[in-house]
């Protein structure tokens, strides 16, 4: 407690230290050994959500720690995932793509870039999984954990030769992601460039929340690139802003 209370009645200390008990087991639910089967299927209903739901959007925020166990972020980013239909628009790390019924586009703040293409069938989801079955083959342990709210994770450790230490992804009691988590094995600096910069083990997290199916989306202004620039005569007529940005147009004539 954080108060000073005197001449409590016993009952009462009884009642409070029952609560603080429960509390202390939903709080620390018990680490389990799990199995790949049982990983796959949470891990997939996650992911899925993204390619059969056709309308909707999510906030993502990006964190990096220097260490496993620091509880103050070295960098944060805040992005997005939201898509209508064929439509989409992502926000993360400098890097703006979207989608809409003429073209899709790319465009890298960092690297001063924007690349156009072909719209195509929205198959891209805001989650990396190429490498996710990858993990489990190499997985030398897979721990579980479940929360009386719902929450699942499983973790996935892997050997000291990995990049990674160990893969953790959560879920929430509808099985959409919550967050997902790398633990670095080696040791890097949190500024390369820097000599005297600290070295660590970093961390990552990837922060899933405020997933919204019931959005009225605007199309020329959600998923439009003219923000960017405007075509006039085949030709790309950068905005102000982006005028020192390379182009690159991958873009076909599509046969009808």
């Amino acid at each position: 407690m954080t108060k000073n209370i005197y001449n409590i009645q016993i009952i009462l200390i009884l009642i409070l230290s029952n609560f603080c008990y429960s509390q202390t087991k939903v709080n620390n639910p018990k680490i389990e050994p799990a199995k790949t089967e049982e990983v796959l299927p949470v891990f997939e209903k996650a992911i899925n959500w993204f390619l059969i739901t056709k309308s909707y959007r999510v906030n993502i925020t990006f964190n990096s720690y220097l260490n496993h166990t620091s509880t103050v972020s070295h960098d944060k980013a805040e992005g997005y995932y939201k898509r209508d239909g064929n439509n989409f628009s992502s926000s993360a790390m400098g890097v703006h793509a979207l989608q809409n019924d003429r073209i899709r586009i790319t465009v890298d703040s960092i690297n001063q870039l924007i690349v156009i293409n072909n719209k195509s069938e929205v198959s891209q989801i805001p989650v990396d999984i190429s490498s996710f079955s990858m993990l489990l083959e190499m997985a030398v342990a897979i721990k579980k954990q479940k929360s009386d709210n719902g929450l699942q994770t499983f973790k996935i450790e892997l050997d000291k030769n990995n990049l990674y230490k160990s893969y953790e992804f959560t879920v929430n009691e509808k099985g959409l992601l919550k967050n997902i988590k790398y633990y670095y094995n080696q040791e890097l600096k949190a500024d390369e460039d820097d000599e005297n910069s600290i070295k660590g083990k970093p961390r990552v997290e990837i922060v899933f929340n405020n997933y919204e199916t019931s959005v009225k989306f605007n199309p020329e202004v959600d998923f439009s690139e003219k923000k960017y620039f405007k075509e006039e005569n085949n030709k790309i007529l950068l905005k102000d802003n982006y005028k020192k940005f390379e182009v690159k147009d991958y873009r076909f004539t599509v046969k009808k």
